[in-house]
Order: C-alpha cells, then sequence, then structure tokens
C-alpha cells in the first residue's frame, strides 16, 4: 500500500490460522455478497414500504427467465466489464481474485449478479421449473458455446492479456452466456433424480477438501476472538 498498490491479503494471518490466500478469498467473496445484499435489502424494503418496486423487479426476473434469450441479458454486464478492464486473461475465463484485498472488476460483476439474481429467484422458486424443462437446451446451448470459445481461442492456455479486438469480443460474446447456461444446466441437473446422484457423485472431493478448509478457519476464529 505504501507504493500506491492494493492492499495485499493478509498472508501473516494465513500462514498463521493454517489457511491459504486462495481459500481465504474463497471466504470473503461470497461473505462481502451476502453482507452486501442484505444491506441492499434492507434499504429497498425500507424505501419500499409497499412493494410496488420489488413487484416490478420480480417481473424483471420472470421476464429473464422466461424469455428463450434471457441468459444473454444476464451476460451483458460480465461481457462488458471483462472486455473493458484490462487486463483480462481470457483464456482463464474469470480471473480470480486473489491478487490482493480489492477484487478485481470482472469478479465483483460475475460473483455479485450471480448472487443477486439467485437472491431474486428465491423469492419465485417456481421459475426453476422453466429451467428445468429447458434442462436439455441449456446443456447443448453450453456444450456448443465453450467449443465456440475454444475454436476462438485455441485449447492450450494462453497466459498473454487479449486484446481488445473482434476475436476478444467474440469470445466474450460466446463465453459468458455460457456461465449462465452452464449454471442453469447444472441446477436443473441437480433436481432430477438420475442428475443428483452424478453430482453429489462429482461434487464429493470438492465437499472433502471444503470441509477440512472450513475445519482449519476456525482457528481464524480463535485468533479474533
Amino acid at each position: 500500500m505504501a507504493h500506491g498498490g492494493p492492499p495485499q491479503l493478509p498472508s501473516a494471518l494465513s500462514r498463521t490460522a493454517g489457511i491459504s490466500p486462495d481459500a481465504l478469498v474463497v471466504l470473503l467473496c461470497p461473505a462481502s455478497a451476502y453482507a452486501a445484499t442484505l444491506l441492499l435489502n434492507g434499504l429497498v424494503v425500507l424505501v419500499d414500504r409497499h412493494g410496488r418496486v420489488r413487484v416490478r423487479i420480480d417481473g424483471v426476473v420472470r421476464w429473464l427467465v422466461e424469455n428463450p434469450f434471457g441468459y444473454v441479458a444476464l451476460a451483458l454486464p460480465l461481457a462488458f466489464t471483462l472486455y473493458f478492464t484490462p487486463p483480462w486473461l481470457a483464456w482463464f475465463g474469470i480471473d480470480t481474485p486473489n491478487m490482493s484485498l480489492i477484487p478485481n472488476a470482472g469478479a465483483v460483476v460475475a460473483f455479485f449478479s450471480a448472487f443477486a439474481f439467485g437472491w431474486l429467484i428465491h423469492r419465485q422458486v417456481n421459475l426453476l421449473d422453466v429451467w428445468k424443462r429447458r434442462w436439455l437446451l441449456n446443456l447443448a446451448l453450453s456444450i456448443a458455446l465453450t467449443a465456440a470459445s475454444f475454436a476462438i481461442i485455441g485449447v492450450a492456455p494462453v497466459e498473454t492479456s487479449a486484446s481488445q479486438d473482434a476475436a476478444t469480443a467474440l469470445y466474450a460474446a460466446c463465453f459468458t452466456p455460457s456461465v449462465w447456461t452452464w449454471s442453469f444446466a447444472l441446477i436443473t441437473t441437480q433436481m432430477r433424480p438420475r442428475g443428483r446422484r452424478t453430482l453429489e457423485q462429482l461434487q464429493l472431493p470438492v465437499s472433502v477438501e471444503l470441509a477440512l478448509e472450513l475445519k482449519k478457519s476456525r482457528k481464524i476464529a480463535k485468533l479474533l476472538a
């Protein structure tokens, strides 16, 4: 910070607590999104006492889910952010916010938009049935968009920042919608009995690793108590 850069991750705390900086970010980002959403929700409830604004927001969310091209509208903020905020290591998708306590713009838009949309979907859980009916379509779109992304950028990792040109714009136009279509497809796969068993088998190693990291993070609470 003395040189004008962003504040670095608390590596000393991470070492003392026995948790890696990357895992610490995994805990901090959802916590920040949750805190911001609670604050914004409280302000909306305070201002919108009769619920008119919330009804209109519900209408927008319903349109985004029911419209076959709603995922395009959801992807636009992330696509513009990634393209217009270099450096962007495009091949790796959304940059991991593990370089400092101030996350990069792409990660902020990706994390917070997904969290906020999920929060709003929770007000109308019946909309999940729309994704369930379109499960196969969303899966096909995900595969097609992912294939198109690799066709544009290549299958070999590219560790240099993407240029702001037509190829990068086209890649962003394919990659960012796939983030949403993959989410929709996997969510509705979880809702299908056979798909749920498959996902549980795939998620088991990740769940075990996360449980171990969370167990280690208890040391942080002891340090801060």
